[in-house]
């Protein structure tokens, strides 16, 4: 069963380039690349949040976060996320890179940009953390959102009673 307590050490993990917080905040906690998680993941049952964040995360992609391919005068290509833009600057976070590196860029530099309609959300995370991490990191979501503490079970998160049976 997976608890709260390291499921946010999962989540706000210093040593991990792969945390969640370099990109994501959770109750103004981390990073501001990708959406925060707090109002995303209110009223979403365990199974649903393992689903955005393991099985399929990057199939619900906020359109604010949609990554895009700048192409630059110099001949370079960068992909990552928009962030402000001003009358004469783009910054821009790099998701090539963990944690993403924040550029700024001279608009006169960049010869295109091109929607890719995907998320920068990495879609590997069952292979990343153990199982035991997982339902830890969806036991902190669920508890801090809800308010209430949360023990996440395998069976809440992944339906055992309909299996393909030949």
């Amino acid at each position: 069963r997976g608890t709260a307590t390291p499921g946010e050490r999962v989540f706000f993990d210093p040593e991990q380039a792969h945390s969640c917080h370099v990109c994501h905040s959770f109750k103004g906690r981390g990073a501001r690349v990708g959406p925060d998680l707090t109002a995303k993941l209110k009223g979403k049952s365990p199974r649903e949040i393992f689903q955005k964040i393991v099985i399929v995360p990057h199939r619900s992609a906020d359109p604010a976060y949609i990554s895009v391919a700048l192409s630059m005068r110099d001949g370079s290509r960068i992909v990552g996320i928009k962030a402000e833009e001003t009358g004469t600057e783009l910054r821009f976070y790099d998701t090539s890179v963990l944690p993403p590196k924040v550029l700024t860029l001279a608009k006169a530099d960049i010869v295109s940009t091109r929607r890719l309609n995907a998320s920068a959300m990495p879609s590997d995370y069952a292979s990343r953390l153990p199982l035991q991490q997982l339902l830890d990191l969806v036991a902190f979501l669920k508890s801090a959102v809800e308010g209430t503490p949360t023990s996440v079970g395998f069976d809440d998160v992944i339906d055992t009673r309909s299996s393909i049976r030949n």
